[in-house]
């Protein structure tokens, strides 16, 4: 396996796609914290620190690990280099978790380069952080895990596709999917117990009606249960780091570590037994 990583990691570096994942990143980091700043800049009573922009791109480098394996791994699919690997002797174990290996560590130095240049420019802007030492190694771990879970989901769709093509459409789905589930568990957790019977707005402005129980507001064990959810999906911590929401983030990194498992598992079980074209 050490000759399939060797020859992974010599591609990976002149692999176009690749590097504007890098360029991207570079210019998203130093972009989304600067846009931040601005933002946070007319609210005069809000104080922000280096940590509200280190994160900022973190939602986002999701869909950018997913366009650059599903590109970088479909490739060796339309260009039979991995029909060419098991001729010449290697087994399927050797390489998947080559390219397995291959994504989650260029996945996480682009994880690396957005800390560098958001840390960088929140550092400039803004010159102190608000938490300490310890919380911020504890977030930095949590998104190593999240960008390690998202690379194997990754991995799993395009090992089994066979497909460049394919592979690149399948994963943004599930990105798109898997953004649009977090955003409508936050949206239902976000709900009140309590709401306005109505709002009227008249020429004295704006007028409220009773409070009463609102309908909306998810209790009890189903609350619970997409509180689990929220947390167990890559998507919902992404958000949640970025958004500073740390109710549940103790058990982030055990939840995304069982994810981390099963993903693999699902992704390298069947390509044990799929052929190859």
């Amino acid at each position: 396996m050490r000759k399939l990583l060797s020859a992974n990691l010599t591609r990976l570096w002149k692999n176009k796609t690749f590097l504007l994942a890098i360029l991207f990143v570079f210019l998203g980091s130093i972009g989304f914290s600067w846009l931040n700043y601005r933002t946070e800049l007319r609210y005069a009573d809000t104080v922000i620190y280096v940590e509200n922009t280190l994160f900022n791109l973190f939602p986002v480098l999701g869909f950018v690990c997913g366009i650059f394996i599903s590109l970088f791994l479909g490739t060796e699919f339309d260009e039979n280099t991995i029909r060419n690997k098991i001729i010449v002797g290697h087994t399927r174990s050797e390489i998947y978790f080559a390219n397995y290996l291959t994504c989650i560590a260029a996945s996480l130095l682009l994880l690396t380069e957005m800390f560098l240049f958001s840390g960088t420019t929140g550092w400039i802007l803004l010159g102190e952080f608000g938490m300490d030492l310890t919380q911020l190694l504890f977030l930095i771990l949590c998104c190593i895990l999240v960008t390690a879970v998202c690379s194997a989901i990754f991995v799993a769709l395009t090992m089994n596709i066979h497909s460049k093509s394919g592979s690149v459409v399948v994963s943004m789905v599930m990105m798109l999917a898997l953004t649009f589930a977090a955003s409508y568990i936050y949206s239902r957790l976000a709900e009140s117990p309590m709401t306005y019977s109505n709002v009227t707005i008249t020429m004295d402005g704006v007028q409220y009606g009773d409070l009463i129980d609102n309908p909306a507001y998810v209790g009890g064990k189903a609350r619970t249960i997409m509180e689990f959810l929220y947390d167990l999906l890559p998507t919902g911590q992404a958000a949640q780091i970025n958004n500073m929401q740390f109710d549940h983030c103790l058990r982030w990194p055990g939840l995304s570590l069982l994810l981390l498992v099963l993903t693999t598992l699902l992704g390298f079980l069947p390509f044990r037994k799929r052929a190859i074209r």
